[in-house]
């Protein structure tokens, strides 16, 4: 096994905020908060698939929901993100030891780019797919296709690491490994899954 794909949210991150409870914030009656949460969702699930546009695909939610100028402060609930700190000291220990580390990560345009320049996740991993810009995104398996095409390596010498099981088999469902594992199990049960893949290599 040479490389090792890791989902971000659920796995590597969490949001610092309830989204619902910021939102709330910003909006005249607090109590829309969680019909402004479904609005702003079905937009940006469109986005996952697609790597420009959503500010102009969200100005009308703004609107109708009374908060026209409140872009940049909406957009930066989304990206109020804390990193599991053992878990990148951990790929960056897989990566001395030879593995190549890649995250595999279905986000909007921009949670992306904040995660990649602001997190650092461009200096943590040595390659990051992110749905919004490979066009497609978990669970279709064109999207373990494409990754699987840019590395170049058979798929069963490659892993993938999500919290969610429809996630992981559709990656095994392409001939990769897969391991499911949420962050609540902590650090240490990460470690112990990735070993476990080690060991079990060929």
């Amino acid at each position: 096994m040479k490389t090792i794909l890791f989902d971000a949210d659920g796995v590597l991150q969490h949001s610092a905020v309830s989204w619902s409870t910021a939102f709330g914030r910003l909006l005249p009656a607090a109590e829309e908060a969680e019909h402004f949460m479904t609005s702003f969702l079905e937009v940006e699930r469109a986005f996952l698939t697609r790597d420009a546009g959503l500010r102009s695909a969200l100005q009308p939610v703004l609107d109708r929901f009374g908060i026209p100028q409140a872009m940049d402060e909406v957009l930066a609930v989304t990206c109020r993100i804390n990193v599991v700190a053992d878990a990148i000291e951990m790929l960056q220990d897989l990566r001395r030891r030879g593995f190549q580390c890649c995250l595999a990560s279905n986000q909007s345009p921009v949670r992306a780019t904040f995660m990649s320049s602001q997190l650092e996740f461009a200096r943590h991993f040595d390659t990051q797919y992110y749905s919004c810009f490979l066009g497609v995104m978990k669970p279709d398996r064109t999207y373990f296709e494409l990754i699987l095409g840019k590395l170049a390596e058979p798929a069963d010498q490659v892993a993938f690491i999500d919290d969610k099981a429809e996630n992981v088999n559709a990656a095994i469902a392409c001939g990769m490994r897969g391991l499911q594992y949420h962050l609540d199990s902590g650090p240490e049960a990460l470690r112990a899954g990735v070993e476990n893949l080690i060991r079990n290599d060929g």
